[in-house]
């Protein structure tokens, strides 16, 4: 099992609460440069191909409390998505989410193993 380890610098926005409604009704990503930067870092950090199967994906994340884990996780499947990493998110059948508490040092690391 060959293993692809990505890092992140910076608060992972929410995915659930990262789109609003302007007041003409259409939608905007309310983070998008913070979304934008870390699509960047992960653009950078890209060594091979698009992976096409995936066995697990395991994401670490050290931030605020005040987010869902689950909805973070969200977020770094579509920048890796995005950042043309992994073919489909929905490929991802098995993932390991863990977070841990580190307001003044926000990053996160996935491991992807193929």
């Amino acid at each position: 099992m060959k293993e692809h380890i990505y890092k992140l610098i910076g608060e992972i926005p929410s995915h659930k609460n990262n789109w609003k409604r302007s007041r003409s009704g259409g939608l905007y990503m309310s983070k998008r440069e913070q979304f934008d930067s870390l699509l960047l870092q992960l653009k950078t950090q890209k060594k091979t191909e698009t992976l096409k199967s995936i066995q697990q994906v395991k994401i670490y994340i050290f931030g605020s409390n005040r987010k869902d884990a689950i909805n973070e996780a969200g977020c770094i499947f579509d920048l890796l998505e995005k950042a043309e990493i992994i073919k489909n998110d929905r490929m991802i059948k098995h993932f390991w989410v863990t977070k841990w508490i580190d307001n003044n040092n926000p990053h996160a690391e996935v491991v992807i193993h193929t």
